[in-house]
């Protein structure tokens, strides 16, 4: 079952675009801003990078603010405009894929800035992600999103 639908944004202008296109203009997105460790296969060398983040129920906006990250390899990031960047799925378990497809990308974020994440009675409190970016044809990617709960969330 599909979570999350994102759309790459390259700019704040897009950002407001994709808002307007959709109809949710005044809609209240959170913002949070993720730092991480990232690959991309078959490169097993682990970058940093950063990525900041929109939401507003199941959709998610992301602009990469620096690092490695699948989407420069993705035909439509030449169009100069927004797009689908990928679907996104919550898993619990990473170690199979759950479909073919070609792993292009692993992420496991180390630092969120989302009140969320560091308000102690959030069930958000000190959460991290470990995600798997499997393509699945020349546009068409899937994020296998696996949840890391801190020991002491409620």
């Amino acid at each position: 079952m599909i979570d999350q639908i994102a759309f790459y944004s390259a700019t704040e202008i897009h950002s407001d675009k994709i808002k307007a296109v959709l109809g949710l203009s005044g809609a209240p997105w959170v913002t949070d801003r993720a730092e991480m460790l990232t690959r991309l296969p078959p490169d097993i060398t682990w970058y940093n990078a950063v990525a900041e983040m929109q939401f507003y129920n199941e959709l998610e906006i992301i602009r990469w603010i620096e690092g490695p990250h699948f989407t420069l390899n993705n035909p439509n990031i030449d169009l100069g405009d927004f797009f689908i960047s990928h679907y996104g799925i919550h898993v619990d378990d990473l170690t199979a894929l759950p479909f073919g497809g070609k792993l292009v990308q692993e992420i496991k974020t180390m630092n969120h800035s989302a009140p969320a994440f560091h308000d102690v009675s959030s069930p958000q409190y000190g959460r991290r992600y470990h995600e798997l970016i499997v393509k699945m044809s020349s546009t068409v990617y899937v994020k296998l999103i696996k949840r890391i709960n801190h020991a002491s969330a409620p």
